[in-house]
């Protein structure tokens, strides 16, 4: 097995043997014809065989200098190069030879163009997505880390132009189908991150080594993907809208209930039930929490009878249950808040 990291041209599949037989051949066999050709040139006109055999020579020693550096390709550490063979097109066989990193031997006559150089340097396409569940969207952004693979050249500059948008399409997709988002809840999802990625691990990259196990996406296009990561799974705009006004409301109903001396809701709604206190007093009490939170601010609440008015500019005559229990939750958010610094930091 070779290893994936490391790009050989010995991993290419090329006739090496006769490349260099054509150089050497070429280099030896060019001065003695054009020393031949020259010498019987010059027979066939009746002028001294002196001249054509120094002519001939000179042209045929200036087109093996010629023919030698055609005959070299040398690549960066990184690189792999592209050249395409008329003599193979002309016999209907593939032209096109891939060239790794290094020195190499190549037919003279082989066509090349710089534009035709591969960079092999891992490059990263950064994607996202938006998932539709049951109870909201949720936006999806990564990224994939991908290379051209020196093995499969051939269908890397044949889908270069579209492999980079078709992965991202298709992790897109990938990702959907994983999450089952026709009944997957907005919680499951947003703490599926680390699954995810390893799905999407086994379904893209085939491991450590290029062997058998390439998948369908690297053999398609030429490419080896050296990583597929979602880094964040976030609710949309509008979703963190609805649960931050979810939390809130949850963090009021606390409030109301500590402040008649009870734990939660639940308990509240024991008390009413009980005729401990009235449905009433509760109602009164979360437009004052509501106040106090400053989420209505400007606005006045009048109780049916005059025995309560409540100007929301002074937040007047609080009961001092309500404002210690507006404290206490004060106190816990700011705590947690610390908390998550204070980890942030250390992390």
């Amino acid at each position: 097995m070779i290893e994936e990291t490391r790009q050989l041209d010995k991993q290419i599949t090329r006739d090496r043997p006769s490349r260099l037989i054509v150089m050497i051949l070429s280099l030896i066999l060019l001065p003695i014809l054009g020393f031949l050709l020259g010498m019987g040139f010059m027979a066939i006109l009746g002028f001294p065989l002196i001249i054509g055999k120094a002519a001939g020579a000179a042209l045929g020693t200036y087109a093996a200098a010629w023919i030698l550096p055609r005959s070299i390709i040398n690549n960066g550490a990184v690189e792999a190069f592209i050249t395409t063979n008329p003599v193979a097109s002309f016999l209907n066989q593939d032209p096109l030879v891939f060239y790794g990193p290094g020195w190499h031997f190549c037919y003279w006559w082989e066509d090349r163009e710089e534009r035709n150089t591969v960079n092999l340097e891992e490059v990263t396409e950064r994607f996202d997505g938006e998932v539709q569940t049951r109870e909201g969207q949720v936006i999806l952004t990564g990224a994939v880390r991908l290379r051209p693979d020196i093995c499969h050249l051939h269908e890397f500059v044949s889908g270069a132009g579209s492999a980079a948008e078709d992965i991202k399409g298709l992790v897109v997709a990938h990702t959907l189908r994983f999450l089952g988002t026709d009944d997957a809840s907005l919680i499951k999802i947003l703490s599926s991150t680390g699954a995810l990625n390893e799905e999407l691990m086994r379904k893209f990259k085939h491991g450590d080594t290029q062997n058998d196990d390439i998948s369908d996406f690297e053999e398609r296009f030429g490419l080896i993907v050296g990583d597929v990561t979602v880094e964040k799974v976030l609710p949309s705009k509008q979703v963190q809208e609805t649960m931050s006004a979810v939390t809130e409301a949850r963090v009021i109903d606390e409030i109301v209930a500590r402040s008649f001396g009870v734990k939660d809701v639940r308990a509240l709604e024991r008390k009413i039930k009980a005729g401990t206190i009235t449905r009433k007093d509760v109602t009164l009490r979360r437009n004052q929490t509501l106040a106090m939170s400053g989420n209505l601010q400007g606005m006045k609440f009048d109780s049916t009878t005059t025995d309560f008015n409540l100007n929301i500019e002074g937040l007047k005559d609080m009961p001092p249950e309500l404002v210690r229990a507006f404290g206490e939750a004060a106190t816990v958010a700011g705590a947690a808040r610390a908390g998550n610094k204070s980890k942030g930091n250390r992390s």
